[in-house]
């Protein structure tokens, strides 16, 4: 973790980037010379290093405690709902809070949520303290809900990516609340992301909608079915992730694209239109919920996914309309890219806690000329696996520990 990284203390206390519509244009204008440009980087280092060092040292003292997380307990393969819940208020009232919240939220209603659902889902009397085995060596995994039919216990598309964590290695997943800390104040959303850093070692964020553009300094121009209020709160989560969590973030499809734009790289908005490829090139014809998208080559560039995908070029299930736009400066690595239009089809963080991949290895084809590949997807998720549970056994950089299927 680097303290002088803004990308997630800055953001953490709720203050913009720099580099906002409102404050951008009106600096470039008089840093046009050497001496304001270096004083000016010279401030922004500072700056971010005094943040790092006040949040951490009000989390020392115990200022950014009082969130408790609760967990609604349901059976396997579902994951268990995790809730945060402010030591000031009743977890009765707090659900009923968030979910007036919700009904309040223009660009949360468009996500059409279930009221009854989440209702049932977040009965107050099946609700217990959430706590964490200390002792554990094993992999406790955390996903975050970024649809609200995600809270269903049967939600198929939730259990696609918790399958391979029916393992004897993980000894849990759990699901966040979209959007969970939207009845939490201040410090109280710093509390509930960084307990989230701490108890679990495998976080992975799922496939899903556009990230909204706001979240790296662009307008809306092809992206679809955003909502700032979702993304903007699982953009922080992943944040505080990185910069607290000793475990692994693994990104699919959306996951892979918001936790590049965590990491400072930026987004196309569509292929096509951007004129980086074709977009039908990496999708069903525009279905982007079909099981079976395009098939396409990706080359992979990373020595890690070498070594966990047990090859440098493997043929993948795509399913997307954007790509992800690499930044100089980012804390993002090439991972692999597409062998025809070479779009990014997988990252690595530099600090190697972060994998990401565009395509959708929790898929499994019916392709019966495919089959092969399943068998290979298999492999690459429980690898992954492998990969987490190596950071608690403190023996990265990676090498294998045999867990097996």
């Amino acid at each position: 973790m680097r303290l002088a990284d803004s990308s997630f203390f800055i953001g953490t206390l709720e203050i913009q980037r720099m580099e906002s519509d409102w404050f951008w244009p009106c600096t470039h204008q008089w840093m046009n010379d050497e001496t304001w440009k270096r004083g000016w980087a010279v401030f922004l280092k500072l700056s971010r290093f005094l943040t790092a060092a006040i949040v951490i040292c009000l989390w020392s003292v115990g200022v950014l405690a009082g969130v408790k997380l609760y967990v609604f307990h349901r059976p396997p393969p579902a994951p268990h709902l995790l809730f945060p819940v402010s030591d000031q208020e009743s977890l009765a009232s707090q659900i009923e809070r968030y979910l007036e919240l919700i009904r309040q939220t223009p660009d949360l209603m468009i996500l059409e949520p279930n009221f009854e659902q989440l209702q049932r889902e977040l009965n107050p009397d099946r609700a217990v303290p959430f706590e964490p085995s200390l002792n554990s060596t094993k992999i406790r995994a955390v996903l975050h809900a970024n649809e609200f039919t995600d809270f269903a216990e049967d939600n198929p598309r939730v259990l696609r990516h918790t399958a391979f964590l029916q393992h004897p290695a993980v000894e849990g997943s759990y699901l966040l609340p979209l959007a969970g800390d939207l009845h939490l104040r201040g410090s109280e959303k710093i509390s509930y992301r960084a307990q989230v850093a701490r108890n679990f070692l495998l976080r992975i964020g799922m496939g899903g909608d556009d990230v909204h553009p706001r979240l790296y300094g662009e307008r809306i121009t092809h992206s679809g079915r955003v909502s700032y209020t979702r993304d903007y709160s699982e953009y922080q989560m992943i944040r505080a992730y990185n910069a607290f969590s000793q475990g692994l973030y693994f990104g699919i499809c959306r996951g892979h694209q918001i936790g590049a734009v965590a990491r400072g790289d930026r987004m196309y908005q569509d292929i096509s239109k951007d004129g980086v490829g074709k977009t039908n090139d990496h999708s069903n014809n525009g279905d982007f919920h079909s099981h079976e998208g395009k098939w396409n080559q990706v080359v992979f560039t990373h020595p890690l996914l070498i070594q966990l995908f047990g090859r440098q070029q493997l043929e993948v299930n795509s399913l997307h309309h954007q790509a992800v736009r690499l930044v100089s400066g980012s804390h993002s690595m090439l991972g692999g890219y597409s062998l025809g239009d070479q779009i990014v089809e997988a990252l690595v963080s530099e600090n190697g806690r972060a994998i990401g991949v565009q395509f959708h290895p929790e898929i499994a084809t019916v392709d019966s000329q495919r089959q092969g590949y399943n068998d290979l997807r298999l492999k690459f998720l429980v690898s992954v696996l492998d990969y987490a549970w190596s950071f608690q056994v403190k023996t990265p950089p990676y090498r294998s520990c045999r867990l097996v299927l």
